[in-house]
């Protein structure tokens, strides 16, 4: 761990985050939501002979349950939603042919663009939705305006990380993860393993911070120097998650707890671990417990400086942090 100017707050020893409400959390394959949930689609599924089942009805709705627009025979099987209300729908067969078309609508439901995808992989909306990024197998990491005017092509990778503001991109590789800037290269991250789980931004996009299934890392951006080194030694625990404060102050990941394949313990804990981003010390721990588990539980989020949620297959917890 090395230290850095960056960060300037201070946490108590006294850490304690408070649970402040348990929601109840049910995964609803006719609903896509954007990341921020401000806007969300209903969906109904038409007949298909593919594994990706085209969409029937697609109805796009704001935070307030207002019905933006309505489209019937809408014959996508892939749905995107930006934070700003602009979606991108592709039409993809599946995996074993991976080619796709991507459609960008605008808030009102036009379409604007088409693009053609050689392989469908890893995509997302910027947070700010100004950016749209895809994986392109065949074709490297493209970014597109969410017009879906092209801006740039980054090259092959095998996973990415796009900053907020849309202006930051990582492409993790074998053995470095680059940084982008506008389109431009400006640093190179070395890592030992190409299996990243999750890579992140910070805010302010001056930490960049990534994990694979034992490591936490955080670098910064400003100055490529190593941040935040944290290898989890419990060989039964694996990283899944994490989520650095908007303030950089703190950085919270979810662990699951995996005996082995013949064991009689798998995937019923989970293990949420806080550092503290100052000194790098770990100041609180808790234990979270599910039943039905997949790849992304136990997730983890911060919703502001001050309340950060963890998600189960069943529930959202969520917690206030007094300082």
């Amino acid at each position: 761990m090395t230290s850095s100017p960056i960060i300037l707050l201070f946490l108590s020893v006294e850490f304690e985050p408070t649970l402040v409400k348990v929601d109840e959390y049910k995964y609803d394959p006719f609903v896509i939501y954007s990341s921020n949930h401000q806007y969300y689609a209903l969906i109904t599924y038409d007949i298909g002979n593919s594994e990706f089942v085209p969409f029937d009805q697609f109805i796009l709705k704001d935070n307030s349950g207002r019905t933006l627009y309505s489209k019937s025979k809408f014959n996508h099987t892939v749905v995107d939603i930006s934070n700003e209300g602009w979606v991108v729908a592709s039409d993809f067969d599946g995996p074993v042919s991976g080619k796709a078309i991507l459609h960008f609508y605008n808030p009102h439901g036009i379409k604007i663009q088409t693009a053609a995808v050689g392989f469908l992989g890893q995509r997302t909306f910027s947070f700010d939705g100004s950016t749209y990024c895809i994986l392109d197998g065949l074709h490297g990491l493209r970014v597109f305006r969410k017009d879906g005017t092209p801006l740039y092509n980054l090259g092959s990778g095998n996973s990415f990380a796009v900053s907020d503001d849309g202006s930051h991109l990582a492409l993790a590789k074998d053995n470095e993860i680059a940084i982008f800037f506008i389109g431009n290269k400006i640093r190179t991250i070395p890592i030992s393993s190409p299996f990243i789980r999750q890579m992140k931004f910070s805010k302010d996009n001056r930490l960049l911070g990534f994990i694979d299934r034992k490591n936490l890392y955080v670098y910064s951006v400003v100055d490529h120097k190593l941040f935040l080194r944290y290898e989890e030694k419990k060989p039964e625990r694996n990283f899944i998650s994490f989520d650095i404060a908007p303030d950089n102050s703190i950085l919270i990941t979810g662990l699951d707890e995996d005996y082995g394949r013949n064991s009689g313990k798998r995937h019923e804990n989970g293990y949420i671990y806080i550092f503290d981003l100052n000194n790098g010390d770990l100041v609180w721990n808790t234990i979270i417990k599910y039943k039905n588990w997949d790849i992304t539980i136990p997730e983890v989020r911060f919703e502001d400086e001050k309340l950060f949620w963890i998600r189960t297959d069943t529930r959202i917890l969520r917690y206030s942090i007094n300082q």
